[in-house]
């Protein structure tokens, strides 16, 4: 845990606004993948059956709903960390093992790259200061600071857990 509260303290003093809307660009791609996927899932069995030999219709339901879940969360800026990690290997067959090898035209060899290398950059970087991470965050280390306990308005949401937000 301590590797990814220093990459944290790192990202807060290295990152500027225009990382934020490029996260926001990026979660919006992967929705509008995911819901490319969705509407018509019969190219993503036939590419999935072609190149691995699997023909399961949850298999391509399942990528769709993890490039909807994880564009939201990286849109949003709520564990964005993992919702990278779990498109990675995702984008990593893709790039890899169908779109070199298919044929499919250039763009979209590209834009699998591109999107390849940014979800490697936030899953460094971090969400940034306009994420709901950041909010949640700042807000437990000013009720921190300010010596709010759990006995105010927020004891019935926060029963159960210590003062470093850990369930009991």
């Amino acid at each position: 845990m301590k590797a990814f509260e220093k990459l944290d303290v790192w990202s807060e003093r290295n990152h500027s606004p225009w990382m934020d809307i490029l996260r926001m660009i990026l979660g919006v791609a992967l929705i509008a993948k995911g819901f490319l996927f969705m509407s018509d899932i019969t190219p993503l069995i036939k590419t999935l059956d072609l190149r691995f030999g699997i023909s399961n219709t949850s298999i391509a339901l399942f990528i769709g709903f993890i490039h909807l879940l994880a564009g939201f969360l990286i849109l949003i800026g709520l564990a964005t960390r993992m919702a990278c990690l779990a498109v990675l290997p995702i984008l990593f067959a893709a790039i890899f093992f169908v779109n070199i090898h298919v044929g499919v035209n250039v763009t979209e060899l590209i834009s699998s790259i591109v999107i390849f290398f940014l979800l490697i950059f936030f899953f460094l970087k971090g969400s940034g200061k306009f994420s709901v991470y950041y909010y949640v965050a700042n807000s437990r280390r000013s009720r921190e600071k300010h010596g709010v306990d759990g006995e105010n308005i927020a004891a019935p949401l926060s029963a159960g857990f210590d003062h470093d937000g850990n369930f009991q």
